[in-house]
């Protein structure tokens, strides 16, 4: 049964639309403007500076309404874009159900769509079974090429809606510039009234039957007679005052209560045409998670049913204790295995490993030992030097170590000429206890040393072993940062690089498109691509917007976008633009791969 968009409000239950949410009648951060802010001051400056041809107060009202169209052009162009994104995320997924193989079609189509749809399927199927069993009409397509037909003709659908409502968005950015373009040659009044009775006309284009789809896994029958479903659009009727606008191309100047009464109208179709969007996209939307899996969680809520009816008989509600003695012995258990496997374990290994550290003395070698036997050994040398007779270059009370151990050196190599007479009546003992005793002084230095190094290790080793805990505390500030990170629909990083790429790469497609059929195509042709273009444009826009501002490169690259965006360039001076695009920006570039 068609539905009137104005009659949406008092069949839902809900309250009025003509007060309305602010949200969907204010112009969004984010989106592309169709009319530049600075575009939009510097008109509003020359407008204050023109001398006002009647009374100031007149010339006020006027100027604000001019802004109050310009908003209502703005929130015409992001509705219009809002529900072409939803139009195109479900063409996408039903295009891309579209392929592979046909059991592939009808299982999506029979068994992950909900119960519902199963419900309907099963339905439909038994019913078109009876009928050929009592002599109806044969089927004469199969269940696979039914499912197929039902997606294509999803896909079919949405293509008309997405066309539709592209022209519309080319139109709004038409009617912005002619807007912009007139107010700034001193004619407010007759391009605030041409731009609103555009508008309005634009809204209107938008209203007709839209059919929808089958529920049913299987489509129409071939020779089905019966009418398919389908949803009417009509907005309020006109007012007289507001019909009477346009004549001939020519646009009458409105008074400034009829604009008033224009602008109310236009934003009360805006509101009607938003609370329709849902309603008119609801039967195409592609089904959820739980939707799709449902099976799986039927059996799992199942299988629940049947742990919980267990439960229930094992727990104090039937008398008994089972539960309760299961639970201890399940906390035993896991207390058991803890200490044994995990805590135990864990304390003995660092035990083991500190335990040296810990219970060793304060040092190994102490340094007043090490002077004392350094002493001693300085005793022995100056002692032997005297006796030896030894010629120095100072008295062996001054002499440096390392001269009185090149005399000792010296004399050991001579007594060891003659090693027997030198052992029983020569120096050679004497030099060899001398040299025990520098050995055992180096020994002593060297140990000091090294309790020195393992000293200064111990924080090392205390890292090491907090080690651990350290990685789990940077895994966990590193997801609870990943899970709080702002993303967009594009995602992050090379992903989002890739998918920039690839909407600079659709806009270049769709100009292509237009190139190839200009001349041969039709006016309406040439406005659906206008407004593909500008759709991907808008969608590009919000997504290269913050990488762009971190890179210092968005005042550019916002004016090749807003270029792209003007109605009255022509596509070939586009497509130079996006082929510029592709090296000059950064956040268009390709990532090289990492070696």
């Amino acid at each position: 049964m068609p539905l009137r968009v104005g009659a949406l409000p008092g069949l839902l239950g809900l309250p009025g639309l003509h007060a309305g949410p602010p949200a969907v009648l204010a112009p969004q951060p984010g989106f592309m403007p169709v009319v530049p802010p600075e575009t939009r001051a510097a008109l509003l400056a020359k407008l204050a500076a023109m001398p006002a041809a009647g009374q100031e107060d007149e010339k006020k009202q006027l100027t604000a309404l001019f802004e109050d169209g310009v908003r209502t052009v703005e929130v015409a162009a992001q509705l219009l874009v809002k529900a072409l994104r939803k139009t195109d995320k479900y063409l996408r997924f039903w295009r891309q159900r579209a392929q592979g193989e046909g059991s592939s079609k009808l299982r999506f189509m029979l068994l992950e769509r909900g119960p519902w749809a199963f419900g309907v399927g099963v339905v439909e199927y038994v019913r078109r079974a009876v009928r050929r069993g009592g002599g109806g009409a044969a089927e004469e397509l199969s269940l696979e090429q039914q499912a197929l037909q039902g997606i294509v003709q999803r896909c079919e659908r949405l293509t008309a809606i997405r066309d539709r409502l592209a022209a519309q968005l080319a139109q709004v950015h038409a009617i912005g510039a002619r807007l912009v373009a007139q107010a700034s040659a001193g004619e407010l009044r007759r391009a605030l009234s041409g731009a609103l009775a555009d508008l309005l006309d634009a809204l209107e284009r938008l209203q007709g039957e839209y059919p929808q789809p089958q529920d049913s896994v299987l489509g129409r029958p071939p020779a089905s007679s019966s009418p398919s479903p389908s949803f009417q659009v009509s907005l309020r009727p006109r007012s007289a005052s507001l019909k009477g606008g346009q004549v001939t191309g020519r646009v009458m100047e409105w008074r400034s209560a009829v604009l008033q009464k224009a602008l109310a109208c236009a934003r009360q179709d805006l509101l009607d045409l938003h609370a329709c969007m849902g309603h008119l996209l609801r039967p195409y939307r592609p089904p959820g998670h739980r939707e799709r899996l449902w099976l799986r969680y039927g059996a799992g809520a199942l299988a629940a049913s049947a742990a919980g009816v267990w439960l229930v008989r094992h727990s104090a509600l039937a008398g008994s204790d089972d539960l309760e003695r299961w639970g201890r012995q399940l906390a035993d258990s896991v207390a058991t295995f803890y200490k044994e496997h995990v805590r135990d374990p864990v304390t003995s290994i660092g035990g083991e490993i500190f335990s040296t550290f810990h219970e060793r003395p304060r040092s190994i070698v102490e340094p007043a030992e090490i002077k004392a036997n350094e002493d001693s050994l300085r005793r022995m040398l100056e002692a032997f030097s005297q006796d030896s007779k030894a010629e120095l270059p100072t008295p062996p009370p001054q002499a440096k170590t390392q001269d009185l151990m090149d005399v000792l050196m010296k004399k050991y190599e001579a007594e060891l000429l003659h090693p027997m007479r030198s052992i029983l009546s020569g120096e050679l003992a004497r030099a060899l206890l001398i040299q025990i005793q520098k050995l055992k002084l180096d020994v002593q230095v060297a140990m000091l040393e090294l309790d020195q190094v393992l000293r200064s290790n111990e924080i090392n080793f205390g890292v090491m072993a907090a080690l651990p805990a350290l990685l789990l505390a940077a895994a966990v500030l590193y997801a609870l940062r990943q899970a709080t990170r702002p993303k967009d629909e594009l995602g992050t990083g090379r992903v989002a690089q890739t998918r920039r790429r690839q909407l600079l790469a659709e806009a270049e497609g769709v100009l292509l498109e237009a190139l190839r059929d200009e001349g041969r195509d039709a006016q309406g042709g040439s406005g659906v691509r206008q407004g593909l273009l500008l759709f991907v444009v808008h969608r590009l826009y919000q997504a290269v917007q913050p990488h762009a501002v971190k890179n210092d490169e968005w005042n550019n690259l916002r004016g090749d976008l807003l270029a792209l965006a003007q109605v009255d360039v022509g596509f070939r001076h586009k497509l130079r633009i996006t082929k510029r695009m592709y090296v000059a920006y950064d956040c268009l570039t390709t990532i090289p791969l990492p070696l």
